[in-house]
C-alpha cells in the first residue's frame, strides 16, 4: 500500500483541549484526530485539526460557527456538532477489528480539514485560516477537492469577512508597481525564514492578525509550499475596503514604515564597522539577517 501498511485495526488518535479566560468570555477547542473509514470496500484516511471558537465575547457566533463548518465540512447542519458528524457519516465508519483482507491501494482517499487561529482582539475581532483537501486515488468515490480561505469576524457587527470583503487584492496584484512592492513587504514580514527571493504564483488573504497588522499567505511556483506573512495595516489601508477601516479606526495607530524597503538577501553593504567600542554601530534599514536566514 502507498501511504499506509497494514492496518489491523481501528487507528484514532485524538487530542481535544480548551483555551479561556476567567469569566469565560472567550472558549476555544483544540481537536487534533487521525482517523481511518471504511465506506463499503473503500477507505478514507481523515485527518482533523481545529482551532475552533465556541465563544467569543460570551457568544456563540453563529455566522461564524456556519462559514466554518461550510468551508472545513462542506455543510452546516445546525450546529458545528452535526455537521461535523454528517461530514464523518459520509465518509465512513471507523474500521474495528482486523481487516478480512488487505484494501485495495486505488480506493483509498486521504481528506484532511484544518482551522487554524490567524488573529485576535478582544471585543473587536478573530482570523481564521480554513483548509479542506481531497485527494481520491483512481477508484475511490470522492471527488478531488481543495479549498483554502481566510476568515475575518467582526465582534461588533457580528460580520464573517472573507478576503474580497476586506480589499481587492487582484487589482493591487494587477498593477506591475504595487505587486513588486507588496512581495518585498511580504518578504520582509514573513513568519518564518525564507530562502532567497520570492517567486510567487499566488497570494491568498488578507484576514487582520492584529490590531496594527494584516496576514497574507504566499504560494510558491512549485504548488506545494507557501509561508504566511504579516504587513502593517497602514502599508494597506488605502486598499482596504470601507467595512475594515470603519472597524479598525478606533484602535489603528500610525506605525513607522520601512522606506525604499528591498528584499534581503545577506547583510547590508551600508553596515558599519564599529571600530569604536564605545558607539553603537548603525544600519540603514530596520533589519538586519544573517545570511543564512535566508
Amino acid at each position: 500500500m502507498k501511504r499506509i501498511a497494514m492496518v489491523c485495526g481501528l487507528l484514532l488518535f485524538a487530542v481535544a483541549t480548551f483555551s479561556q479566560n476567567s469569566a469565560t468570555r472567550y472558549l476555544i477547542s483544540y481537536d487534533r484526530q487521525h482517523m481511518f473509514l471504511r465506506h463499503g470496500q473503500e477507505m478514507n484516511v481523515v485527518d482533523m485539526e481545529l482551532e475552533w471558537p465556541r465563544l467569543l465575547n460570551g457568544e456563540r457566533a453563529d455566522s461564524l460557527q456556519a462559514k466554518l463548518c461550510r468551508i472545513a465540512f462542506g455543510q452546516y447542519a445546525g450546529s458545528v456538532e452535526q455537521s461535523r458528524k454528517a461530514f464523518l457519516n459520509r465518509l465512513g465508519q471507523p474500521v474495528v477489528g482486523q481487516l478480512d483482507s488487505l484494501p485495495d491501494d486505488r480506493k483509498f482517499c486521504y481528506v484532511r480539514c484544518k482551522v487554524q487561529q490567524l488573529g485576535f482582539s478582544p471585543e473587536r475581532f478573530i482570523s481564521f485560516r480554513v483548509e479542506y483537501d481531497c485527494q481520491p486515488e483512481a477508484l475511490s468515490s470522492q471527488k478531488a477537492e481543495s479549498r483554502i480561505r481566510f476568515i475575518t469576524y467582526d465582534m461588533t457587527a457580528h460580520e464573517v469577512m472573507e478576503e474580497s470583503d476586506m480589499m481587492d487584492l487582484g487589482a493591487l496584484m494587477n498593477d506591475s508597481y504595487n505587486y513588486s512592492t507588496l512581495l518585498r513587504y511580504l518578504s520582509h514580514g514573513a513568519r518564518t525564514s525564507l530562502q532567497g527571493e520570492i517567486e510567487a504564483s499566488s497570494v491568498l488573504g488578507p484576514a487582520l492578525s492584529g490590531e496594527h497588522s494584516a496576514v497574507f499567505e504566499v504560494f510558491y511556483n512549485n504548488g506545494a509550499d507557501s509561508f504566511l506573512s504579516d504587513i502593517p495595516y497602514e502599508v494597506l489601508r488605502g486598499a482596504m475596503k470601507r467595512r475594515v477601516k470603519k472597524m479598525m479606526k478606533a484602535t489603528t495607530q500610525p506605525v513607522a514604515l520601512v522606506d525604499n524597503l528591498e528584499f534581503n538577501d545577506g547583510i547590508d553593504d551600508s553596515l558599519t564597522i564599529c571600530k569604536q567600542p564605545d558607539v553603537q554601530p548603525t544600519y540603514k534599514n530596520t533589519r538586519v539577517r544573517d545570511k543564512k536566514s535566508f
